[in-house]
């Protein structure tokens, strides 16, 4: 018996490694058709018309470019998520006003073609982390701010040291989601429906799920609270160095 319980427990991750990389295989399946797919029947159906265009074929193949950039963006995604799967973050004291420096200065392109300011009063804190995967979180959760956005709002990021946590906010003045939406939202591969997106949503269901993946290895938190017609707030919850308040 003692012998089965440690055969057991040993056998136990390596079943839940080899089931993780199971269903990443065939979630990568499943959303990989489908773009290629169309692509194919696009191309299959151009090359059937003997009337085709110059302008035509321009055409096609400018939207071909489009297609293969988002399945490049898409499988880059898929393979960034696969190694947070397997790597484990090695922690240390970040200051937390840089890390929301640096993800500002990479969401400025897409906030400035919608004329959206961001509004940053981060106080001086030190928080436990990876500098680049925290980076990649606040960037992930700005994006997604960005692109639920109106033009002309204002997106505010605030933190609070809270015994021995720190406190990011991201508040956008966006559209919002129902509670529906909030419970599935850090799932992998999931795309709200068009009332969500505004026919606007052109990812692929895996940036939220990556900031949750993040999240965990810093043994933080991840919140959101959200109003349809009234914004989102998503709340990081991460490890201070010490004791610091604010």
């Amino acid at each position: 018996m003692v012998g089965y319980l440690l055969a057991e427990h040993t056998l136990r991750p390596i079943r839940a490694n080899m089931h993780a990389q199971t269903q990443f295989v065939s979630d990568a399946s499943h959303e990989l058709r489908t773009p290629l797919t169309a692509l194919r029947t696009a191309n299959e159906v151009a090359l059937r018309n003997p009337k085709l265009t110059l302008a035509e074929a321009r055409a096609i193949i400018e939207a071909n470019v489009t297609d293969a950039t988002r399945l490049q963006t898409l499988a880059n995604t898929m393979l960034g998520l696969l190694r947070h799967d397997r790597s484990v973050a090695q922690l240390q004291p970040v200051a937390l006003q840089t890390v929301v420096s640096e993800a500002m200065n990479l969401v400025v392109a897409p906030a400035q073609a919608k004329s959206i300011a961001i509004d940053d009063t981060t106080p001086p804190l030190m928080v436990r982390a990876h500098q680049q995967r925290l980076v990649q979180l606040l960037t992930i959760l700005l994006d997604n701010a960005i692109k639920y956005s109106p033009e002309h709002t204002t997106i505010t990021i605030t933190a609070e040291s809270t015994n021995r946590w720190a406190r990011v906010q991201i508040i956008d003045q966006g559209i919002g989601m129902d509670a529906a939406t909030q419970r599935q939202i850090f799932q992998r591969f999931y795309r709200a429906d068009q009332a969500r997106t505004g026919g606007l949503g052109q990812g692929y269901g895996l940036g939220l799920a990556i900031a949750q993946q993040i999240i965990t290895e810093h043994g933080g938190k991840i919140t959101v609270d959200s109003t349809p017609g009234s914004g989102t707030t998503f709340t990081v919850s991460l490890r201070l160095v010490g004791r610091q308040s604010t």
